[in-house]
């Protein structure tokens, strides 16, 4: 059960660093492998996954999506991820392309659906 922890740990804390990229994809590889190998992960490691990994991805993305919305209202040309890592840079971008603001919330989007999925296929086990 151990590796499981150290698994989901390393792709929680990679789903709220500053590059939208690695988010992405730690998000992806995390839900993947939780709907994938779910079954084999004993039940009592399912409370941990949902307080140690779940909830504090739900957090720590919000966070980095409030820090961003907040930096743009400032007018701030660079954005701080949750970890204070710079997000952005000083060049004028089009409205229609990315921001970070849109990045991060295609990231809430992500974790969302992503945890949706997870208890939607595990809500037995999720409530034992």
């Amino acid at each position: 059960a151990t590796h499981w922890n150290t698994l989901f740990a390393q792709l929680r804390d990679c789903s709220f660093g500053s590059r939208p990229e690695v988010r992405s994809s730690a998000l992806k590889t995390l839900f993947a492998t939780l709907i994938t190998h779910g079954k084999v992960i004993p039940s009592g490691c399912w409370t941990q996954i949902t307080w140690d990994v779940l909830i504090k991805v739900l957090e720590g993305v919000d966070k980095g999506a409030s820090d961003a919305e907040r930096s743009e209202k400032r007018g701030d040309s660079q954005a701080a991820g949750p970890s204070g890592a710079a997000v952005g840079g000083n060049i004028l971008v089009h409205h229609s392309r990315n921001t970070a603001v849109k990045q991060w919330n295609e990231t809430r989007s992500t974790v969302l659906e992503g945890v949706v999925r997870v208890v939607r296929v595990y809500y037995e086990t999720l409530r034992t």
